[in-house]
């Protein structure tokens, strides 16, 4: 024995031996132990401290009431000493809640959109769901297979993205880094080691500010979820950013059909490697255990996928591995703030409802076990969707075993003052930092939050809203300007351009199925639909000139125009293509071609609305005397009836003007 385990087992054995005051049941008693003295260590204190003296305490069990805490203050996954504590074994499950705190930490991999591969020049491939079904092993370098002779070459693009997804994490981006070898063998690592940034990462330091998700709070949650929309953002330190290669993509498939393994009858297993992915530009981002709730590890993964993609560095697809989520879950006494309990890692989460289930049923797991009396051991852990649990992949290896060493074959990545500069003027508005300028009440949009969030969903999505929202104005100071009377001129509402925008428009493309990608429905739709001429679609809105009926026709029908004469058609020639420049018809009144009264584009009040509202009302005089006589609300039932008979693309404002200027005549 090492003399540190000499030491720590006389201090036990003095402490043991110390006089314990006679204690009544279920009061705290205090006992300690050592890594290095182990589990008997422990038995051994409980015997002695209850007077079990014989050879037999050592294998009495443990009381149930006894938990485990840490008791060094060292970083988040670090060597441990434990303290135990009894607890009186009434406690409830909800008073349980109160006493544990929920510590997660994240380990985002981003891969990059670069057009080959991190040290080679294969084709990285299209980072989405089409890459799946390429056929496997057709996109791989002599260098990604590992063939003898064959020397890596950086990706100077990626190393470009990297600095820009650190600039925009308010991280510093290191003049001087270097490549490491982390050395460790799997199926789908060729080489043997991962060439990765352990010790010198391009990018340092940084956080990420956020606001958490609006959750309804469940039992059993152990966080800081109290239902309500947070006032103060969460602030997410960030350890660093490093360059890596990807590994291959594996899968474990039973060959017990093959006919040449059918003689014996054993159900043998294959392993099948598809290099496709080895040595893709990977970026990956380590934070600190900043996080204290389920809700939180998904909301941050959430707006990172956001950052990213607003950068334009990555597709960030959780769904085909774009964006690879790790995260380290552990849980420690609330009253002990600078103490952190032993971590487990879960691997490949790829959504954030796998995220927030994850973290929580692990949560619970390792509660369970400390309220028993156990200890939490240092794992890899996997997430079981179907029965919603997580379970061992393999012991947590030790840093020491990874035997990092220098990557003789890369030279260290140099930048300049002026290079970084440059880069800084690459990233684009953040989409916080958008979120904040639409949702402010004194600006200029003043969106709801829910609705300011959608507009930011994507970079496209944001970038469209505000071109069709300033074509929009344009559409109607044009008509300002060239009208005298402007007095029923309306004002265009950011709101509504909003709304038609991520609601009306991106419905219409998806039907009319030029969406590529769901995450950017805005991205690729045809010449016809521009910004320029939606934002004249809904200035006609706003004019009163068409209703929002006849705009939802008018869109799909722009989405699949032809383009005529080199050009293609303005939204008033599609409209009135439609819906006819002569005057409307009973169908159109208040529609096509008038202003916000209703009236025909000669000034002459539109006969035949007020026609069809004599009709309605003769045919209703119970109704009609009613009103008359104080009932106010039957105002409804005559509005519904012209909205019904017009197919409901009468506009309801004149509608309701005319009636009671009938029904009070």
């Amino acid at each position: 024995m090492s003399s540190r385990g000499w030491r720590a087992a006389w201090s036990l054995l003095r402490r043991a031996f110390d006089p314990i005051p006679v204690a009544p049941h279920g009061a705290h008693v205090e006992t300690r132990s050592f890594n290095v003295c182990g589990r008997r260590s422990v038995r051994w204190a409980h015997a002695l401290a209850n007077g079990r003296t014989s050879s037999n305490a050592l294998h009495h069990r443990r009381p149930r009431s006894v938990v485990w805490r840490n008791t060094e203050r060292a970083v988040h996954g670090s060597t441990y000493g434990t303290r135990g504590y009894a607890i009186d074994n009434n406690t409830t499950h909800e008073n349980t809640e109160n006493v544990w705190e929920t510590v997660v930490g994240l380990e985002l991999h981003v891969q990059l959109s670069t057009a080959t591969k991190l040290f080679s020049s294969a084709s990285a491939g299209p980072s989405s769901k089409v890459s799946s079904s390429q056929s496997p092993n057709t996109r791989v370098a002599p260098f990604d297979a590992a063939w003898p002779g064959a020397l890596p070459s950086l990706n100077k693009k990626a190393v470009e993205l990297a600095a820009r997804i650190g600039i925009a994490l308010n991280g510093t981006v290191q003049k001087s880094s270097h490549f490491d070898r982390k050395h460790y063998f799997y199926q789908d690592q060729p080489h043997g080691y991962q060439i990765t940034q352990h010790k010198n990462p391009i990018v340092k330091g940084g956080v990420l500010e956020f606001f958490a998700n609006k959750t309804v709070k469940k039992g059993g949650s152990y966080g800081n979820d109290s239902g309500s929309k947070p006032t103060t953002p969460t602030r997410l330190r960030i350890e660093q950013i490093q360059l890596e290669a990807d590994t291959g993509k594996s899968s474990v498939v039973s060959a017990v059909m093959r006919s040449e393994r059918e003689r014996d009858g054993k159900n043998y297993k294959d392993w099948l490697v598809d290099y496709n992915r080895a040595g893709s530009a990977l970026v990956e981002i380590v934070t600190r255990p900043d996080l204290r709730s389920a809700n939180e590890a998904a909301s941050a993964i959430e707006h990172v996928q956001k950052m990213v993609r607003f950068l334009g560095v990555s597709s960030a697809n959780m769904e085909d591995g774009s964006l690879r989520a790790d995260v380290n879950v552990s849980v420690r006494r609330r009253d002990d703030k600078n103490i952190f309990g032993e971590r487990c890692e879960i691997k490949n989460l790829n959504s954030f409802k796998s995220v927030r289930l994850a973290v929580e049923v692990e949560v619970k797991r390792q509660v369970s076990i400390l309220e028993n009396g156990g200890l939490v051991t240092r794992e890899t852990r996997g997430y079981d969707v179907q029965n919603n649990k997580t379970y061992t992949l393999r012991t947590k290896e030790q840093i020491a075993e990874y035997r990092f060493a220098p990557e003789p074959d890369v030279p260290a990545v140099i930048f300049s003052e002026a290079e970084i500069d440059d880069i800084k003027r690459t990233v684009p508005e953040l989409p916080n930092a958008a979120l904040i300028r639409l949702t402010d009440l004194k600006g200029k949009f003043n969106l709801a939050p829910d609705l300011a969030k959608k507009v930011t969903g994507h970079p496209s999505t944001l970038q469209f809203y505000e071109l069709a929202l300033r074509s929009a104005e344009e559409t109607v100071e044009e008509k300002t300007k060239s009208d005298s009377d402007t007095k029923n001129i309306n004002k265009v509402f950011p709101s509504d351009v909003a709304h038609f925008v991520v609601g009306e428009l991106v419905g219409a493309a998806k039907r009319a199925q030029v969406v590529r990608s769901a995450n950017a429905p805005l991205a690729h739709l045809p010449a016809s639909a521009s910004p320029t001429l939606v934002g004249e679609l809904c200035g006609l809105v706003s004019l009163s000139e068409i209703t929002a009926r006849m705009a939802k026709k008018t869109i799909a029908a722009m989405l699949v125009a032809e383009e005529e004469d080199g050009k293609y058609p303005s939204a008033r020639q599609t409209v009135f293509s439609l819906f006819g420049e002569t005057e409307p018809s009973v169908s159109q009144c208040g529609s096509t071609g008038g202003d916000a009264n209703g009236s025909i584009p000669g000034g002459q009040e539109d006969r035949t609305l007020v026609e069809l509202c004599r009709e309605i009302i003769a045919e209703k005089p119970t109704e009609a005397k009613l009103f008359q006589s104080g009932k106010r609300r039957l105002m409804g039932l005559f509005v519904g009836q012209v909205l019904k008979r017009t197919g409901g693309t009468a506009d309801p404002k004149k509608v309701s003007e005319v009636l009671k200027r009938l029904l009070e005549e």
